[in-house]
């Protein structure tokens, strides 16, 4: 692996981040299934997540979840049916193969 980012520090940086967002779905879901209410933090200050938790420069915050119990149940969203949000014709019109 480290052959493969050898010269692009650019792109180990990103194959990290891809990474931890799919680790951090799968704890969002593991965690919503065992009554848990996970909240993903889009926008932070970084200098200052640094300070708070003492994280070291030559590590990337990538990404902050809230995790906890919630205090009461949480309304559901109301969501369109699928079929108004997926088209299954594919992108040449001509149906799924």
């Amino acid at each position: 692996m480290n052959e493969f980012f050898r010269d692009r520090p650019d792109r180990a940086r990103e194959f990290a981040v891809r990474n931890s967002m799919l680790a951090l779905m799968t704890l969002i879901l593991v965690a919503q299934a065992e009554g848990l209410a996970p909240g993903f933090v889009g926008t932070y200050e970084e200098a200052g997540i640094r300070r708070a938790f003492r994280i070291p420069d030559r590590w990337a915050v990538a990404m902050i979840l809230t995790l906890g119990y919630p205090a009461e149940e949480p309304p559901l969203s109301l969501r369109k049916p699928l079929a108004e949000v997926v088209d299954g014709d594919g992108f040449d019109g001509r149906g799924a193969a």
